[in-house]
């Protein structure tokens, strides 16, 4: 009982970071993404939108990963075309990078 709660939790978390809901990214993925190109632009001098679109990638590869770590030991799974998926990352990672890009927005910390 214990494994499979652990499991949900894992799963659930995952959920939160893939691109599995349309309605994740904005709420989740793209604030959190921000946080960490920020934390980062602030100690190492690479270019803010680079890290903010690679730090987004990550949130959902990570969310993926999750999502397939804590279903491995429950029997059903989060189902969803992997086109659909794509299609999804692509599409924020290029409003990710516009934002950045026009200045629309920036590291709270540094000066870039």
């Amino acid at each position: 009982m214990k494994n499979r709660v652990v499991s949900g939790v894992i799963i659930f978390i995952g959920f939160m970071l893939s691109p599995a809901s349309w309605w994740n990214d904005a709420f989740v993925n793209i604030p959190l993404s921000y946080l960490i190109s920020t934390l980062i632009s602030y100690f190492f001098p690479v270019h803010f939108s680079f890290l903010f679109v690679a730090a987004y990638w990550f949130t959902n590869v990570l969310g993926l990963w999750l999502m397939h770590f804590g279903g491995s030991n429950l029997s059903g799974d989060v189902k969803k075309s992997t086109i659909s998926q794509i299609f999804t990352i692509i599409l924020y990672s290029a409003l990710i990078f516009l934002l950045a890009k026009y200045n629309l927005v920036k590291p709270i910390l540094g000066s870039q």
